[in-house]
């Protein structure tokens, strides 16, 4: 069973808070031998203040817990976004000064050496995968406490979006759900921690408005953490995409939760969200281009077939033919890599509708 804690906070014990909240836990160990890689959400230049990026004093008391246990090599990581480059954020956002107090180490993953791992997920075949996050052996996702008009809500699960090297992401947005899916699992947080002491309602994850909570969540699922999150706002945990497609293919749990620290119901509130019809023309959109996806890669994989096809028609007529570097077909094969290639063509059409 999952874990979460939830304990109030203010700016005057912010290090005192996280650190029960992690002891809460009981679960998380450090060695001098570690890697640490600590993710936080630093999708803008706005600041925490506004609720919109990860306040640095939280990623300071978790770095400080850590230091705490052990003292292994700790890095924080976040990538290029559209509105700009990690770099930029590091700056502006104050964790380059933060960097510099602590002594650890910041790393561009748009910019770090790129190797490409096969997945098989559900979305990713392949990952390209930065060098950093493979070496770490303990990862952790500090993330923001924010609505999201495409998906409802963004914490930890969404925070992981930005561990996509490339700078442009949005051809990923119609398959929110598998990408986070696949991410999670293949990153899956050793450490999920909440930065609710100002959270976003409204048009988040960057436009809408700041909104006092007063909370750190801590926690040792990204799904369980994004649950308790989720109900915290005043959302239902399933009316989130993303959290119901994770729960169904089994990445975690969103009921079977171990709750520590202050019972949900004395510290719930009520996050005002866009227009219904708003949300619902969002996941309309979406949908829409995931049906134009697929009847693109439909006609791309028709006129492939209409090519192996003509050659196959070739074996029909004249008994054989001779390819490059295939040498000569019997008809006897050539039919029976018709059959092939036709039972392949319509598993992957199969495939294509279910993806929708």
């Amino acid at each position: 069973m999952s874990r979460v804690s939830i304990v109030r906070c203010d700016d005057q014990n912010i290090k005192g808070c996280v650190k029960k909240s992690i002891d809460m836990l009981n679960t998380v160990s450090f060695s001098d031998s570690d890697v640490v890689v600590i993710k936080p959400n630093l999708c803008d230049l706005k600041s925490s203040a506004k609720g919109v990026t990860t306040d640095p004093r939280i990623v300071e008391a978790v770095i400080d817990y850590i230091r705490q246990k052990a003292d292994p090599v700790i890095i924080i990581v976040e990538s290029d976004h559209w509105i700009a480059t990690a770099e930029e954020e590091f700056v502006r956002l104050g964790y380059r000064n933060l960097a510099e107090k602590l002594d650890v180490e910041l790393v561009n993953l748009s910019k770090d050496e790129i190797f490409e791992i096969e997945l098989d997920g559900k979305y990713f075949k392949t990952f390209d995968t930065p060098k950093t996050l493979l070496v770490a052996t303990k990862f952790i996702s500090i993330a923001q406490l924010k609505t999201h008009t495409q998906v409802r809500m963004t914490c930890i699960m969404k925070n992981q979006f930005g561990l996509i090297s490339r700078r442009l992401k949005s051809k990923h947005h119609p398959y929110m759900s598998e990408v986070l899916f696949d991410i999670n699992k293949l990153f899956k947080p050793d450490l999920c921690v909440v930065d609710a002491l100002v959270g976003m309602e409204g048009t988040g994850p960057a436009d809408g408005l700041p909104i006092r909570v007063g909370l750190i969540i801590s926690g040792t699922n990204p799904v369980a953490t994004d649950a308790i999150a989720a109900t915290i706002m005043g959302f239902k945990p399933r009316s989130i995409p993303y959290l119901k497609y994770a729960e169904k293919h089994g990445l975690g749990s969103i009921s079977k939760i171990e709750l520590f620290g202050e019972p949900i119901d004395k510290v719930k509130q009520k996050f005002e969200f866009i227009p219904w019809f708003s949300y619902a023309l969002y996941r309309m959109s979406f949908r829409m281009k995931r049906v134009g996806v697929m009847i693109e890669r439909f006609f791309d994989k028709l006129a492939s077939f209409t090519d192996i096809t003509a050659t196959g028609l070739i074996v029909l007529r004249r008994g054989f033919v001779v390819g490059p570097g295939s040498g000569a077909t019997t008809l006897s094969n050539g039919i029976q890599y018709i059959k092939e290639v036709i039972k392949l063509f319509f598993v992957r059409v199969r495939r294509g509708w279910k993806h929708i």
